[in-house]
């Protein structure tokens, strides 16, 4: 049973509305998860805090909308849909080694790494780093890392405190963990490119480095940018959710004969030339593929932890239930995702729930209760750094490896990997 389950349980029997700890309530309507997450009358809990490097906050741990907006001002620009498609030469020669990558495997491909390396390299530029063991020791650290983020935020902090001056190295080397990802980020912001490079060269933190605000002409603090840049890397090398991503709507396509079909004769109508890596313009133009890629994450959404807000000072009503100031309120997308009135037979993965046809014409669409309760990686409003990448990850592999050899578990009709699934078997 996944882990999220019960709490789809306890909201058939006891309402949209549970006690979940002493302070501490989730919610899971339409009205709510609206409300708590539109704006920044609720601010974000405590439990965010602990995710800052060097002592500076980022986008992420700040509960602050003043120096949220300020990180912003320069840290989205990159992501922007303009920029995007400015490292589409970048992306394309990424994919071609993964492409080689998977021609030269065998019969059984060990997907989870795969995918890890591939993300990785699309979020980040590293080129390098598809083959090298760097990625490794980040992914150790971030594992060790997120260990030091448990600890802090769920043991009395003078317990926390003696650990810290503990001399056991397995508990150093978790505590040390967050100054080493400070020092790859202080390591990429010097190597990082300059204004001098083509544009197919630039990366998410040449852009960082370089930004100069057009009003005022003023570049952010170095050490902010790459504390920035360290959240950035957080993200992007403990991010599994890439990687859970892809690997779970390959794995949907896999066992769903219909769906391979249907998307196939998509991509061939559209491009025709399956040694094509696509770029942007043309995936627009496959709205069959959009509506995969959203189902596979509004299935299996890899950001499914509560994503914690605190009530404001003077309170809140909630389902007819007043919530004193200070109140911890959080919703988490397995179970939006699963609301029988917005997502008809939710545990069915169904992408033509996401399309409707217009004068003879299919498009992507979706009703106001789909758009305010879909948020696979974050919430609504905030999760554009992990949103944008992972479409375009997966639209250049559904079109290079679906529109070239089919997928093995369909053309073998291997229906038990089909039905144990990527990660084990699912009842």
């Amino acid at each position: 049973m996944p882990i999220f389950q019960p709490m789809i349980n306890f909201c058939k029997s006891h309402g949209p509305i549970v006690r979940i700890a002493a302070n501490k309530v989730a919610v899971n309507s339409v009205r709510d998860i609206q409300e708590i997450y539109k704006g920044h009358t609720y601010r974000k809990s405590d439990w965010y805090k602990g995710f800052t490097f060097g002592g500076l906050h980022n986008n992420f741990s700040t509960d602050d909308p003043k120096f949220h907006a300020f990180v912003n001002k320069w840290s989205a620009p990159p992501f922007r849909k303009e920029n995007l498609i400015k490292g589409e030469p970048a992306a394309r020669r990424i994919l071609n080694q993964f492409t080689h990558r998977v021609r030269s495997s065998g019969p059984i491909l060990e997907t989870v790494g795969l995918f890890r390396l591939l993300a990785l390299d699309m979020y980040v530029g590293w080129e390098q780093l598809f083959w090298a063991a760097t990625f490794d020791r980040l992914k150790r650290d971030i594992d060790k890392f997120m260990m030091d983020k448990q600890l802090v935020n769920y043991l009395p902090g003078f317990v926390y405190w003696i650990l810290t001056l503990l001399p056991i190295k397995p508990l150093r080397d978790i505590f040390e963990s967050g100054p080493r990802f400070l020092k790859y980020a202080a390591a990429l912001y010097s190597d990082a490119g300059s204004e001098e490079e083509t544009d197919d060269q630039l990366n998410i933190l040449s852009n960082l480095k370089n930004f100069v605000d057009p009003k005022t002409g003023e570049s952010p603090p170095e050490n902010l940018v790459i504390s920035q840049a360290a959240a950035f890397l957080f993200a992007v090398t403990g991010a599994d959710t890439t990687t859970v991503s892809l690997v779970y709507i390959i794995w949907e396509i896999s066992r769903s004969p219909t769906v391979y079909a249907t998307l196939r004769k998509a991509l061939e109508e559209t491009i025709p030339d399956s040694a094509v890596i696509p770029g942007a313009q043309e995936l627009k133009d496959i709205p069959y593929l959009a509506a995969v890629i959203k189902e596979g994450l509004r299935v299996w959404a890899p950001g499914q932890s509560l994503l914690e807000r605190v009530v404001p000072a003077v309170g809140a009503v909630h389902e007819g239930y007043f919530l004193p100031g200070g109140t911890v309120i959080a919703a988490q997308s397995w179970s939006a995702h699963r609301r029988q009135a917005t997502f008809p037979d939710p545990d069915v993965f169904r992408p033509e729930r996401w399309l409707k046809e217009t004068n003879g014409k299919q498009e992507v669409a979706e009703d106001a209760d789909m758009a305010a309760t879909y948020y696979p990686f974050g919430t609504p409003s905030h999760f554009w750094l992990a949103h944008r990448d992972p479409h375009r990850t997966v639209y250049g592999y559904g079109r290079m490896n679906y529109g070239h050899y089919g997928c093995p578990a369909v053309r073998n009709r291997n229906r038990k990997l089909a039905s144990r699934g990527p990660y084990g078997t699912h009842q």
